[in-house]
């Protein structure tokens, strides 16, 4: 058993079991996404509840992307970092990129970042089968988990690499131009809930998703890299959607170095979960990082500090503890 296993077992045992706090430290750095993007936005909206409410100084570092901060954590430059859920997987696991396991453990989990599977009307696709011989953009460089869902979709439904012709985009506008344009028949898109160049060519009948039956559900999500999951978007988040539809995400998730003094992170939990109305008044998104949405298919281990904030609130049991630690 790991460390981290280690200190949550022990936390889930009894609060009275969990060490000591250490020291408080006064500051600590905070990783997130460029300045201007909704990460750091909440980023800086954290800062100030942390500050206000758990009495630590905290420095906003405008690192990059989520796999750029989690090197960055690696690397000893920043003790928290708000990123997606996949790139802390990928990070706890060493999976590639990274050349090692890097030691970051949850704290709270917020808003999902969608990815929709989305097909031309009148290109006659009906079901994942139907994309065969069809022109579908399943890749992105600068997200490599479009193409990880593209590939799982395809292979429920019985497609095999060559089955469509495939394309790649660099940016999400090249997929709405060519739906436009009637060049493309699909695509693996990153779009939020309700985003307006979807619900422009959705409110013009030019697109519709992807509907998959309750069958490609069951079989699509077991075999989806932790930290991507399934939701549901509901009927009318976009113009002439009549029902609801599946779509794919990662949570948007606060991650701490696992090492951090326990009394730290319960310091920022603490700070985030009892306060999550007033972090909402930083960004509409806030409103989602609460204790039901972070005990939600976590996907790397909880840092013992939030543990013990969950044991407290009466969140979080040794039943849950054994069911996660037997998931990685």
């Amino acid at each position: 058993m790991s460390n981290k296993f280690v200190k949550l077992a022990a936390a889930t045992a009894a609060i009275a079991a969990l060490a000591a706090p250490a020291m408080a430290q006064d500051s600590v750095r905070l990783g997130t996404s460029g300045s201007g993007s909704v990460f750091y936005t909440l980023g800086v909206g954290l800062s100030q509840l942390i500050t206000e409410h758990g009495g630590i100084n905290v420095s906003v570092e405008s690192v990059g992307g989520s796999h750029a901060n989690v090197f960055a954590m690696m690397n000893d430059q920043v003790d928290f970092a708000i990123i997606n859920a996949m790139a802390a997987s990928d990070g706890y696991f060493g999976n590639p990129p990274f050349p090692q396991a890097v030691n970051n453990c949850l704290v709270a989990q917020g808003q999902p970042t969608l990815r929709q599977v989305l097909v031309r009307k009148g290109a006659g696709i009906e079901t994942i089968a139907d994309l065969a011989g069809k022109t579908w953009i399943t890749t992105m460089p600068a997200n490599p988990d479009i193409a990880l869902i593209s590939a799982t979709v395809a292979e429920t439904g019985g497609l095999n690499q060559g089955d469509w012709q495939d394309v790649s985009m660099a940016e999400s506008i090249e997929a709405i131009n060519g739906f436009e344009g009637g060049t493309i028949d699909a695509v693996t898109l990153p779009a939020s809930a309700g985003a307006p160049n979807v619900a422009q060519l959705m409110d013009s009948g030019t697109i519709d998703f992807l509907y998959m039956t309750p069958e490609n559900v069951a079989a699509i999500e077991p075999n989806l890299p932790r930290g991507l999951s399934i939701f549901t978007l509901p009927a009318d988040t976009y113009p002439n959607q009549k029902q609801p539809v599946q779509v794919f995400g990662m949570r948007t998730i606060l991650v701490a170095n696992c090492d951090l003094p326990e009394d730290i992170v319960y310091r920022v939990a603490q700070s985030l979960f009892d306060h999550v109305q007033e972090f909402a008044g930083y960004h509409p998104t806030g409103a989602e990082w609460n204790v039901d949405n972070t005990l939600d298919r976590p996907p790397v281990p909880f840092h013992a500090g939030t543990a013990k904030y969950l044991i407290e609130k009466g969140r979080w049991s040794a039943e849950a503890q054994a069911a996660l630690e037997e998931s990685f």
